[in-house]
């Protein structure tokens, strides 16, 4: 009976773990770049060359293309999120 109040404290568990591991602290940083050139490269397309989008537009039609440009650009915040 006395036993049970004679316990010994435990010991703090050492914090030197990290979230994540050593090596895949590179993939996150290619992740975020991928996802950088991905969102930036669609939303540039309109800026650095206009005729193209205008003709892009006129030759598959506008709900198309807004769908083409929004896929790259919607995976590219998801990796910018991940990563």
């Amino acid at each position: 009976m006395w036993r049970t109040l004679r316990r010994r404290p435990r010991r703090a568990r050492p914090r030197s773990r990290r979230l994540r591991p050593r090596a895949s602290e590179g993939l996150f940083v290619t992740l975020l770049a991928t996802g950088l050139v991905l969102f930036l490269g669609t939303h540039s397309i309109s800026i650095a060359n206009e005729a193209w989008r205008d003709r892009m537009v006129a030759r598959i039609g506008e709900w198309p293309w807004k769908g083409l440009y929004s896929l790259p650009a919607a995976v590219g915040l998801v990796l910018i999120v991940v990563g």
